[in-house]
């Protein structure tokens, strides 16, 4: 195919499908914020004054515009926020999130619908929501509702005015307006076009041809049944007929009231107009990710007025209007079948200027041939590839890295080294936000928001990296990885160099939170690395759920507070996973808060795993200041399952002229493991570990109770086969 006859199909696509989104994002302009739906309902409220005198939330004060309405909606129970003592006010709201705002607004009624969306499971936390907000009236039936796709202002007055609020599309549409097309044809146009064009084009020919495409191809004289019978040989070139029908020369909207004009000035008609329903667009028998908004005029009259269904264009953001109306509902936003196939009226102000119209022609232009020219506009985002994993999307600069969280579930590798020192504050990839308001899923990332896809380095090193991050949980390269019931994720094959990450709880080098089903392996670190943070802090892993494997690390950590808890140079803390072939080379582990807990070189606290294997760690030094400290290990600080039946293995394991100074109130300290400890506080299920094939040398400096060369408390302990140990200076 001919790249010009390439284009010419594409434009009629993005120009004729230019419309609000039911899904993913074509909408113009920027996504809602959370913040800016709870300000819009706390104003048809009538702004009242919260109770509250304090924010629930870390990311919410007194000078943001949204406090007064985030302090009314965390009292009436409207949001619990997003985990982790965060409201978001600045993150972009899913679909799913709105209907759950609009849904706990009306006092989350229970509906019995079923949904008939193929991308939304029946026990999906916004499924409550969804089955209100179908029985409600509020959303459509459709193949698919796209819950994570960004939710945008128009989708919030869609659906409130289905709720019999205020209709806010008709205000933005204020004005009076004429043909489009002819317009822009006028001769003191070309110009203009012709400057814009240029950069697109490649000869005088291409140029040309463009130009024929973006004006003659949208001036057709036919519709219906006879743009039908027409085009039905060669669909391919069909031209849309985007004129005003009826006789219309120019139509005005004052309020909720449409009227329209001959070429004489005489009214043709003249309707207040309601909000009635969106209707998905179909393009040759295929329903489109895009709807209209359809409005009936108030005294369902029996003119060809009765109807108008306007696309999501409006002049503020797209210089000109795109609509179609009739007095049938039937066909009105099949672009192709019925009565009003291959037209759509197109318009701009009436009282436009040269500047709208090189707004106008400039956002024709950019917006088709930009994603147009290159087949695909995915594509050129990326060196290559389709986002699959067989044919991954290749990464080869840091902008493209950068661009990973513009797809969460889709599959990546590396074709170059990256540098990214360009960036001051990197965002990690995959953020947590907890699965539900439950609170068993406090803890549980919720995979809309985590990276569930593929990176694979193949080999290559990402130097430079420097995170300070401000979300509670979940900082590094990657913030928070999970896999899904469809498929496991993954992140390997790597190099880090000269890393700075900072955060609070769950801070990585790699990912902050690795959850289920999403293994790590062959990601190194290397050079001079810096990591700090409260709580699961590692080089490689904050914490993980899975299998950690293949890594090195060496780098310096340092825990913040009383409190702190679980570093590692491998791993801060994992859960029920195993580490396995794994080392350590150099680095520190520094903690000089009071009641600290769990450090070791390897991992500070790998609860449940079922081996650790084939590890080693050298040169490290650990010190940990404070008071009443505990779990402090050259491997791991903390050991064992809670299955009597299968304890930990710590197989094939050498730590050596690894250093441990404590202060003289840390207990349960050990060359090789700190201890074992209880299931949970004051539980009497105590974990169960085997050392075997193992070595160590070393020392230790300081220290309470339950110290020793190779376990510091051995009441866990099934069996301890480890040569060496470390030396206690103390003793000298």
């Amino acid at each position: 195919m001919k790249k010009t006859k390439a284009i010419a199909i594409i434009l009629t696509l993005i120009l004729m499908l230019g419309v609000l989104p039911i899904g993913a994002a074509a909408a113009e302009g920027p996504a809602l914020k959370r913040s800016e739906i709870v300000l819009r309902l706390w104003e048809l409220e009538g702004s009242p004054i919260p109770t509250l005198t304090e924010s629930p939330y870390l990311d919410v004060n007194a000078e943001d515009a949204c406090y007064a309405a985030v302090l009314w909606a965390s009292e009436i129970g409207l949001t619990d926020g997003v985990g982790g003592g965060r409201f978001a006010p600045a993150e972009e709201a899913s679909r799913a999130q709105l209907v759950a705002f609009l849904w706990k607004r009306a006092g989350k009624p229970e509906a019995a619908s079923q949904l008939p969306f193929g991308d939304t499971a029946e026990n999906a936390w916004y499924a409550p929501a969804l089955q209100w907000a179908l029985s409600a009236g509020v959303i459509d039936a459709a193949a698919e509702f796209f819950p994570t796709s960004a939710a945008y202002p128009e989708d919030l007055a869609a659906m409130l005015g289905r709720l019999g609020q205020p209709d806010a599309l008709l205000a933005q549409l204020q004005g009076s307006y004429i043909e489009l097309f002819p317009e822009m044809s006028l001769d003191k146009y070309l110009p203009l076009w012709n400057e814009i064009l240029q950069a697109y084009c490649e000869s005088e020919e291409e140029l040309s041809l463009y130009y024929q495409m973006f004006t003659q191809r949208f001036m057709g004289e036919l519709y219906g049944q006879e743009a039908i019978n027409a085009f039905a040989a060669d669909p391919e070139n069909a031209v849309f007929n985007c004129f005003f029908l009826g006789d219309v020369a120019e139509f005005a909207i004052e309020g909720n009231t449409i009227s329209g004009v001959d070429g004489q000035g005489r009214e043709l008609f003249r309707h207040s107009y309601h909000y009635l329903q969106d209707s998905t667009v179909t393009y040759f028998g295929m329903e489109m990710p895009a709807a209209m908004h359809v409005y009936e005029s108030d005294d369902a009259s029996g003119d060809g007025f009765r109807y108008f269904a306007f696309s999501d264009d409006t002049p503020a953001g797209t210089y000109h209007l795109e609509f179609r109306y009739g007095g049938s509902l039937e066909g009105l936003t099949d672009y192709t079948e019925g009565e009003y196939a291959y037209w759509l009226a197109s318009a701009i102000s009436a009282d436009y200027d040269d500047a709208c119209m090189r707004d106008c022609i400039t956002l024709f232009v950019t917006e088709n041939l930009e994603e147009g020219a290159a087949d695909a506009a995915e594509t050129s985002r990326f060196a290559g590839g389709a986002g699959t994993a067989e044919d991954p999307w290749q990464i080869a600069t840091a902008e493209q890295l950068d661009r990973i969280r513009d797809d969460l579930t889709a599959h990546y590798v590396l074709i170059d080294d990256i540098d990214l020192s360009a960036y001051d504050n990197w965002l990690p990839i995959g953020v947590f936000h907890s699965l539900s308001d439950a609170p068993e899923d406090a803890e549980v990332p919720h995979p809309d928001y985590a990276f569930t896809g593929s990176f694979d380095g193949a080999g290559h090193t990402i130097s430079n990296l420097t995170v300070s991050c401000e979300s509670p949980m979940g900082a590094g390269l990657f913030g928070c990885i999970s896999g899904t019931e469809n498929g496991a994720a993954f992140i390997g094959h790597f190099t880090l160099e000269n890393v700075n990450v900072s955060g609070f709880y769950l801070v990585g080098g790699a990912v902050g939170l690795q959850f289920m089903n999403c293994p790590v392996s062959d990601i190194h670190l290397i050079g001079d690395n810096k990591l700090t943070g409260m709580q699961g802090i590692g080089g490689i892993v904050g914490t993980g759920f899975d299998l950690i494997s293949d890594c090195s690390a060496t780098a310096e950590i340092t825990v913040l507070g009383d409190d702190g808890a679980c570093a590692g140079l491998i791993a801060g803390g994992t859960t029920m996973s195993s580490i396995k072939n794994c080392e350590v080379k150099g680095g520190s582990i520094t903690a000089g808060g009071n009641e600290t807990w769990g450090f070791g070189a390897l991992c500070g606290a790998p609860w449940g795993a079922a081996e650790i294997t084939d590890c080693k760690v050298s040169g490290t030094m650990i010190t940990v200041r404070g008071e009443n400290n505990r779990l402090v290990g050259g491997l791991v600080g903390f050991a064992g399952t809670y299955d009597p039946t299968a304890p930990s293995q710590i197989t094939g394991c050498t730590v050596e002229d690894v250093t441990i100074i404590v202060s003289e109130t840390t207990d349960s300290v050990g060359g090789l493991i700190g201890a074992g400890k209880e299931m949970m506080e004051g539980s009497d299920v105590m974990s169960s570990f085997i050392v075997s094939g193992c070595m160590v040398s070393g020392s230790i400096a300081g220290g309470g109770n339950h110290v020793d060369a190779i376990v510091g408390d051995p009441a866990c302990a099934v069996s301890v086969d480890c040569e060496g140990g470390m030396l206690r200076l103390n003793d000298r």
